[in-house]
């Protein structure tokens, strides 16, 4: 199910679509993307059971999801925050979406974290996905390739001790910003937001 907002800032952009985290639901991306439509981007939002079930099952329920909000629009650009990267770049795994835009993840765990590893024996028998996002080798995230061609922007938290800053790069990223902020309050500050807005406007971060 997808939830629609309007833009309310003066010049209408590319629809931006939102993916929320782990224990996490759509109304926590709110003030995030309130902060997007003042910037003139109209948001969509996308929610799903992230404290059930595996990735790839999310992934594939969030997959013709896009496919719909792809073809009805010239071009559409993602926001995505944590474990809800992941699932993004899982559902890019059944081939490219010709209308994507411009792709911010935020505090992705791309090479895994630490804190999945440590925490997943209390959570794997419901909750796959902990154990998939672990900052072990063999993990499913490790194995995620994503296309060349994406024009990905990558924000992490200075004081982010859930998915340390290290662990959130990618090979093909177009832009890699730090900062001050944690894991989730980087969802509801205003410097943070700017950033979003300037990398799906430009394909760059402000330095």
């Amino acid at each position: 199910m997808i939830a629609t907002q309007r833009s309310i800032g003066k010049t209408s952009r590319d629809p931006v679509f939102f993916v929320h985290g782990f224990l996490s639901r759509r109304l926590l991306m709110k003030p995030l993307q309130w902060q997007i439509e003042r910037h003139g981007f109209p948001t969509h939002s996308w929610g799903y059971p992230s404290f059930y079930g595996s990735l790839k099952r999310h992934a594939a329920r969030l997959r013709p999801v896009l496919e719909q909000i792809c073809a009805e629009h010239h071009r559409v650009h993602v926001v995505a925050h944590s474990m809800g990267s992941i699932v993004f770049r899982l559902a890019l795994q059944y081939g490219p979406l010709p209308s994507l835009g411009r792709v911010v993840l935020m505090a992705p765990p791309n090479q895994g974290t630490p804190t999945a590893r440590i925490i997943s024996p209390l959570f794997c028998l419901f909750c796959a996905g902990i154990n998939e996002l672990s900052d072990n080798p063999a993990s499913l995230v490790h194995g995620i390739t994503s296309p060349q061609t994406m024009e990905v922007g990558i924000i992490a938290g200075q004081y982010d001790w859930i998915v340390p800053k290290s662990r959130t790069a990618l090979p093909a990223q177009q832009d890699h910003i730090c900062l001050r902020s944690t894991h989730n309050t980087m969802l509801v500050q205003p410097g943070v937001a700017r950033q979003v807005a300037e990398f799906l406007e430009s394909g760059r971060f402000r330095r």
